[in-house]
């Protein structure tokens, strides 16, 4: 089936919409909302989107208080400012740095499946999300 401009270009920037973290969650919801009865291939996209965006804040915040625990361990430890789990060599915020670019690269896969018309699932989630 051949969708139109405006639905593949809906669709990619509801993945794309990763890169501004909370607002861009909004940005997929807000398209979701107001495209789910008129395309079901922008909703898919946008529900997609949103699940995988959320998925993600939950997973950083949760890192983020691990990462923040770990540095404020240290200093009362140690009296410094030291990087948890410097045995990895560049610490956790480097692996969060890490992760974070993985997280985009994989969003921008997605916004280029929806960019050229074809259906995406992302990994792990998107069966779940799918029974939403």
């Amino acid at each position: 089936m051949s969708h139109s401009s405006e639905e593949k270009i809906l669709s990619g920037i509801s993945h794309l919409g990763v890169i501004l973290g909370w607002l861009g969650a909004g940005v997929a919801l807000l398209i979701y909302l107001t495209q789910k009865d008129k395309s079901s291939f922008t909703g898919d996209h946008a529900k997609q989107a949103l699940g995988f965006q959320v998925a993600i804040i939950v997973v950083f915040s949760i890192l983020g208080v691990l990462t923040a625990g770990g540095m404020a361990g240290n200093i009362l430890r140690e009296g410094s400012w030291g990087v948890p789990f410097p045995p990895l060599g560049f610490g956790a915020l480097g692996l969060l740095g890490i992760l974070r670019l993985a997280v985009i690269i994989y969003a921008v896969v997605a916004a280029v499946n929806a960019f050229n018309g074809q259906e995406f699932k992302y990994v792990l989630i998107g069966d779940f999300v799918d029974q939403i």
